[in-house]
């Protein structure tokens, strides 16, 4: 009987295409490397959420989720950039010398972009008013999550530009190196900060440390990304890289718009309440969606490998596959984030206890709601791969975008009203509209394309 069960299992695995095992492969790795680095996120928090206060562990989730959103904003070019690439790599050497030119142009301008805004954060911070995403009665914490929001948004735009080496590796399908990168990161996360937090290092010290290394493996993993290509340095010559950015420009706009609304609207929530409410109640709902991003964190560890698969479909105009491999994730998505809420629904101060300590306790309807945002979440972001690999972007990018221009005021407006749980149904209610729209796109392309 298991030699039956053998055959049968490496005969359907023979039967599949090479495309398809590529996905398989490349997700198997990044689940991998996602299951360690989540673990090591979750030791991370349990240990800080234990050691500090809840207004110290507050500001902490705050700077976290403020700097997501500035982790995502390189204009849409890093996407721009993997198609390009994906388009180019099946033209052989040719191709190969142009990516050359194309990946390093890329990593010059975000490198001299990013020191100009960090010197223009540094010069002109006294004019953004920073106080107002931190509401504490303790001033002296208030000051000091402005000075390491400052810190840890320049340590960020300079990790944007080393961050594009790290991405370029799904469109080779080695996706086993960025696991690499992802599972060192995660260990040297909870290594370092432990020591710090356990020998009582102030929360500043923690924050910028935090993401020093985030920033140094991103290095490290771009100058081998290089290494492997065999490709040397080009000459910095302006006038040729500002003319290939132009051309990933007429694209990239609306990739920029899109990576800048969704991650926006993503982690403004905690943000919203940490504004109106207070650090601490900022720190429950977070933790809350904490339990559900370890879930969507693991999950969307599918998608560069699937991204990669879905470009090289619509590259070789097989459109079916692409049909077929859509379905697959929209009832994969489905079934797993409704077990996931069943289970916090009902056990959710178990494992909300077990992450941050007995002094933290929410309710039901708050772990069932922020289980809808992360469905909602899941599947808009799996449907957002296909039309990235498409490029066909522009009607998601500006639905995302309305929504994301109203977020901030209608959830002021809910959270004063209604509470964490108003704030938390509004974010659900948000990305399942974003959802229907990015699926009935996506299935329109592929209708047309199949007719």
């Amino acid at each position: 009987m298991k030699l039956k069960l053998g055959k049968a299992g490496k005969d359907l695995i023979s039967n599949l295409g090479g495309r398809t095992k590529s996905v398989i492969y490349g997700s198997g790795v990044m689940l991998i490397a996602t299951l360690v680095s989540t673990l090591t996120r979750v030791g991370l928090i349990a240990i800080l959420a234990r050691i500090y206060t809840k207004d110290e562990f507050g500001m902490w989730v705050a700077i976290t989720s403020a700097t997501a959103v500035l982790a995502s904003s390189d204009l849409g070019i890093g996407n721009s950039l993997r198609n390009k690439l994906a388009e180019l790599k099946v033209n052989g050497i040719s191709g190969d010398i142009e990516s050359r030119k194309y990946f390093f142009s890329v990593l010059y301008f975000f490198f001299f972009v990013s020191l100009a805004l960090s010197l223009g954060l540094y010069f002109f911070h006294d004019f953004i008013n920073y106080k107002d995403v931190f509401k504490t009665s303790d001033l002296a914490l208030q000051k000091q999550g402005v000075n390491i929001l400052i810190g840890v948004q320049t340590i960020f735009l300079l990790g944007i530009p080393f961050g594009i080496g790290a991405s370029s590796f799904f469109v080779y399908n080695e996706s086993f190196w960025v696991g690499i990168q992802n599972i060192v990161i995660g260990l040297l996360s909870l290594i370092i900060i432990a020591i710090l937090a356990l020998t009582k290092a102030d929360i500043t010290v923690v924050a910028i440390v935090f993401f020093l290394i985030t920033l140094f493996v991103n290095i490290c993993g771009c100058m081998y990304f290089i290494y492997r290509r065999k490709w040397q340095f080009i000459n910095v010559n302006f006038l040729l890289i500002f003319k290939r950015i132009k051309q990933l420009l007429r694209s990239s706009l609306w990739f920029a718009l899109l990576q800048l609304s969704g991650p926006f609207m993503y982690n403004a929530t905690t943000l919203i309440v940490t504004a109106n409410l207070s650090l601490s109640n900022g720190a429950e709902i977070n933790l809350v969606q904490k339990l559900y991003t370890f879930i969507i964190t693991i999950y969307l560890s599918f998608y560069n490998p699937i991204w990669s698969g879905y470009a090289d479909a619509i590259h070789r105009k097989d459109w079916a596959w692409t049909k077929n491999m859509l379905k697959r994730t929209l009832q994969i998505s489905t079934g797993i984030f409704t077990l996931a809420i069943i289970i916090f629904v009902f056990y959710g101060n178990f494992f909300l206890q077990l992450l941050a300590g007995s002094s933290y306790v929410s309710n039901n309807i708050l772990f069932f709601y922020l289980g809808l945002w992360a469905l909602f979440y899941s599947l808009y972001t799996m449907g957002t791969a296909f039309l990235s690999a498409t490029g066909k972007i522009n009607f998601i990018t500006i639905i995302t975008s309305l929504f994301a221009l109203i977020y901030v005021s209608a959830g002021n407006y809910v959270t004063k009203a209604y509470g964490l749980s108003g704030i938390s149904l509004m974010s659900a209610f948000v990305f399942f509209i974003l959802t229907i729209a990015a699926y009935t796109h996506s299935f329109l392309i592929i209708k047309k394309r199949l007719i």
